[in-house]
């Protein structure tokens, strides 16, 4: 089974994953832990996927806790690495 999708409801789409991500983004950056990093965020049909290095579960559980309660997602992706610290 195919589903076709016309050119405009695919830039429609795109527009909403676009501004989807961007809702992600500003929410870790206002965030007062995941703020202090920098993070990468893809969006596709309400599924956001995360991308970057955390220092520790303490800031993933954070960063994934804000993608969640986004407005408009509907699942997240875990792409993040851990980063390890030098002594």
């Amino acid at each position: 089974c195919s589903t076709w999708v016309s050119s405009s409801e695919e830039s429609l789409q795109a527009s909403d994953d676009q501004g989807l991500a961007s809702d992600v983004i500003n929410r870790l950056r206002n965030d007062p832990l995941a703020g202090q990093f920098t993070f990468g965020v893809d969006a596709q049909g309400g599924t956001v996927t995360i991308y970057g290095s955390v220092p520790s579960e303490e800031v993933r559980a954070r960063v994934l806790g804000v993608a969640r309660g986004t407005p408009g997602v509907t699942g997240v992706v875990d792409k993040m690495y851990r980063r390890e610290t030098r002594r």
